[in-house]
């Protein structure tokens, strides 16, 4: 019974302070009377936060405009799990068609690279998680012509626009059976309709690049994510979104554009993939199906298009999309 009682008392405690900080996770004591023995420890991190200039504010399509000491910030939702912080001052708050968010520091990040967002839609109680502070992910200027000065193949939104002349000696090579590699950078620019809003919220993460190292053993082909480190370019380490990955083939695809409305006619793509039997419509089938037992393994290396008489490929069109 008095497990009972006491489960009751905290229960109602717990209600008289989410009462008072709305739908924000209650503030733990973690720095004073607290009878937890793990002390956490409120340290800044290693990244230098810089504000934005922007008319947009608060939410917008996954991302959100904060306003911090009368400064404008860049988050993005984070993986980062609500239990591992402890929500403490409200530091901002936003409204748009009857939906709310509020912005809480957590006492864990007290530079503010992770906030606590609590999100009320259509008058609900609210949805608690965290967003973490999004900086730019630009290239700087002249970053294009080193990647070509050191001897990459460049794909500019997937098409290539230097060192095919090096991709057909590795095709060549790999094809009689002999060892190589070479180094492949995919380059992206914004290009085709978007949205303002969202092109004022991504334009700094542009041009952007992609770089990998692929390597044929006489066997099998390794695709791994690479940087330049005090002037040499070495493989990084995986991460959630890039790993180096084997596959047995190369396949070289030629084909025709899919619909007339295309921009091109015709591409000519190089594919990793660990079936010999696999065609370009295998593929494609697999990448648009619904089902994620359906798709298949596999990675563009190379791809080349003949685009129509002039259709210029990086053109950018702004549109006025509301969004949020």
């Amino acid at each position: 019974m008095r497990k009972l009682e006491k489960a009751m008392v905290t229960v109602m405690l717990l209600l008289i302070v989410i009462f008072a900080y709305g739908c924000a996770k209650p503030e733990n004591t973690n720095d004073t009377g607290n009878t937890d023995k793990t002390v956490k420890a409120y340290a800044k991190s290693d990244i230098e936060m810089v504000p934005i200039e922007t008319e947009l504010d608060g939410a917008h399509n996954g991302m959100y405009v904060v306003t911090i000491d009368g400064k404008k910030y860049r988050y993005r939702m984070s993986s980062k799990r609500i239990d591992d912080v402890t929500v403490s001052e409200k530091i901002y708050s936003w409204a748009n068609k009857g939906n709310i968010y509020d912005f809480y520091e957590v006492k864990e990040y007290p530079d503010h690279v992770y906030i606590w967002c609590c999100e009320h839609r259509d008058g609900t109680d609210g949805t608690d998680y965290l967003i973490e502070y999004a900086p730019s992910e630009g290239l700087p200027e002249g970053a294009l012509e080193e990647i070509i000065n050191d001897g990459f193949v460049v794909m500019k939104n997937g098409h290539v626009i230097e060192g095919e002349d090096k991709w057909l000696e590795f095709v060549e090579k790999t094809g009689a059976g002999t060892s190589a590699e070479i180094k492949i950078a995919h380059y992206y620019v914004i290009s085709g309709k978007m949205a303002k809003n969202l092109y004022e919220l991504t334009k700094m993460d542009y041009p952007n690049a992609y770089l990998h190292l692929l390597k044929y053993d006489g066997n099998n082909y390794t695709l791994s994510p690479i940087k330049k480190e005090n002037g040499e370019y070495i493989i990084r380490p995986d991460d959630e979104y890039d790993r180096a990955e084997t596959f047995k083939y190369m396949k070289h695809y030629t084909e025709k554009a899919p619909s007339a409305t295309a921009l091109y006619t015709t591409f000519d793509k190089y594919v990793l993939v660990d079936d010999a039997a696999i065609t370009w419509d295998d593929i494609w089938n697999s990448t648009i199906s619904s089902s994620h037992e359906a798709r298949l393994k596999y990675a563009e290396v190379f791809n080349k298009y003949e685009y129509k008489d002039g259709v210029d490929p990086y053109e950018l069109t702004l549109v006025d999309i509301g969004f949020q």
